[in-house]
């Protein structure tokens, strides 16, 4: 049975012309693969494409091979790797040559089932609930990222609606910064974010605020940025602001005017804008012959004259999203003194490995950026279940980053809790289960009451926290830990101290302490702690309690 292809014969010239482009300037191991780069061994880089197609049953006949790759492309309607006479295709090869045939950013907004269908070639089981979930939450789709799906599973599980986004499991909404008054957030008291643009160029299903209505409200005016400007300028404890929306690139005047008015504050040193827009519409950068890079460099060295600096931050979550534009732009912008810094959400089926996650980040520090953060678990909102995961899991694929990849390629692993940022095990960690809630744990957070007490200007209540002896908060959060033994409870902080004293001046003895860790290195072993307030927490790691004085 002849199934469709999606080359059409007549672009078979543009089609091998764009193919032995790519891989004279491409063809290497680190973007293609070991398995393909074999194939070239003692090939001049212009000959690359005819040793592939030969490999792959063609020789000599590009024709042939087009119209048997775009049949097997279309067969797998993106779940599974392309292969050709034995030889896996790499997705940067595949991409390349959809967007010969098929160029373009389109289509935008998708509101019905039939176009849904027919711009992405993916089918619908249930199109009565599909119909319900783009209704209810809108869909917005690249023309790179539908050229993408088309061979990768990983990057329209990201993008593509679902029918389980009508599940109910989960939170309704999730936190707002602590102060918010107007376009203007702020969780902590050195930073705060301007919400510039409720839209976005593609929108993500996993997204944290694919739930609120402001996808739907209109955009702030360069009015409403002048009134966020001035809230920063009265309080100088703000040294750096994150520009996001949505994404603020779409909005150039609100941006530029957020960027004018920022400058000319002394106490901001640093402006972040975030963008997913190198993942999944690079076009928007070479746009106009790369006007917007052209304009962000020009906003750097204004911003450096004036002591400041602008960054860019952007999410990654998949190798298979990382095409050759994304790495030409974090290239051009790193190059022209923009730092570029990569946040990744930790999501199940896609990025849930340490091999997944070492690729994606090798590939991302080799043209220039900083590995930032890994967001984990995934925001437990409804329509999400499939992407949650343990933390256990989490911590698994960071321990195979450790052994595996650079340091300089290993990022922070952390919990966005609603009091703010928990980096694991350094500023927090998991306390225990909830008594009355198995699904919820609390967690130990680096936060006071009165940290909160100078953001909490509209009266918004801290939501379910515990304050410990210490003054630092737990907060309760919807997470699976996945492993109860990484529970290491209260850490004796929410408890009366032991008298660690030596017994004549109040002063600690600690040669007397250290002395009993050297004769019982099993310290807790299955009896008492031989010293009060002393406790091992780990093979290698020891802690002490000390006393809380009035001092």
């Amino acid at each position: 049975m002849n199934r469709e292809s999606l080359f059409s014969p007549e672009h078979t010239i543009e089609l091998a012309g764009a193919a032995r482009r790519f891989l004279a300037d491409f063809g290497t191991p680190a973007l293609v693969g070991e398995g393909v780069t074999r194939i070239f061994k003692s090939c001049p880089p212009e000959g690359r494409f005819d040793r592939l197609i030969s490999a792959c049953g063609f020789d000599g006949d590009p024709g042939r091979f087009f119209t048997a790759l775009g049949e097997e492309i279309t067969a797998a309607r993106g779940q599974d790797r392309i292969r050709l006479g034995g030889v896996d295709l790499p997705p940067l090869f595949l991409y390349r040559l959809l967007e010969a045939e098929r160029p373009g950013q389109g289509p935008g907004a998708i509101r019905t089932v039939e176009k849904l269908e027919r711009t992405t070639g993916a089918e619908t089981s249930r199109p009565g609930a599909m119909q319900q979930v783009l209704d209810r939450y809108p869909v917005r789709l690249s023309g790179h990222v539908i050229r993408q799906s088309r061979v990768s599973e990983a990057v329209a599980a990201q993008y593509y609606p679902f029918e389980d986004e009508l599940d109910s499991e989960g939170h309704t909404l999730t936190f707002d910064g602590h102060f918010k008054q107007g376009l203007m957030e702020q969780m902590y008291h050195n930073r705060a974010i301007f919400l510039l643009d409720m839209r976005c160029p593609v929108y993500c299903r996993f997204c944290f605020r694919k739930h609120k209505s402001l996808r739907r409200e209109k955009c702030p005016s360069p009015g409403d940025v002048e009134q966020a400007v001035e809230r920063v300028r009265q309080n100088p404890e703000i040294r750096e602001i994150l520009i996001t929306g949505g994404d603020p690139l779409l909005n150039r005047r609100n941006l530029e005017t957020a960027l004018a008015g920022l400058t000319g504050i002394g106490h901001v040193r640093t402006l972040r804008i975030a963008t997913r827009s190198p993942a999944y519409a690079p076009d928007l950068f070479f746009h106009r012959n790369r006007s917007l890079i052209t304009w962000l460099t020009s906003w750097q060295a204004r911003c450096r004259d004036r002591g400041k600096a602008i960054e860019v931050g952007i999410h990654m979550v998949h190798p298979d999203e990382v095409s050759v534009q994304c790495l030409d732009i974090i290239n051009r912008l790193t190059a022209s003194g923009i730092p570029v810094y990569v946040q990744t959400p930790f999501l199940k089926g896609l990025n849930d490995t340490g091999c997944k996650l070492g690729r994606l980040f090798s590939l991302l520090r080799h043209a220039g950026a900083e590995i930032y953060y890994i967001f984990t678990p995934c925001h437990p909102i409804h329509g999400t279940r499939k992407y949650w995961s343990p933390i256990s899991l989490s911590m698994e694929a960071y321990r195979h980053l450790r052994k595996s990849v650079s340091d300089r390629a290993v990022p922070k692993l952390c919990t966005a809790t609603p009091l703010g940022k928990m980096e694991w095990h350094t500023s927090g960690w998991a306390v225990e289960p909830d008594g009355d809630d198995p699904d919820h744990i609390w967690i130990r957070t680096p936060y006071t009451r009165a940290y909160f007490d100078k953001l909490s200007l509209n009266g918004t209540r801290l939501p379910h926290v515990r304050e410990n002896r210490d003054g630092t908060l737990d907060v309760r959060c919807l997470i699976d830990m996945g492993d109860d033994a990484l529970f290491l409870g209260t850490h004796n902080l929410d408890m009366p101290g032991g008298d660690l004293s030596d017994g004549q001046n109040g002063e600690l003895d600690l040669q007397a302490i250290q002395d009993q860790i050297y004769r019982d290195p099993d310290l807790m072993g299955s009896g008492p702690a031989p010293c009060p307030g002393l406790r091992k927490v780990h093979p290698a790691r020891v802690e002490l309690t000390l006393p809380l004085t009035d001092s």
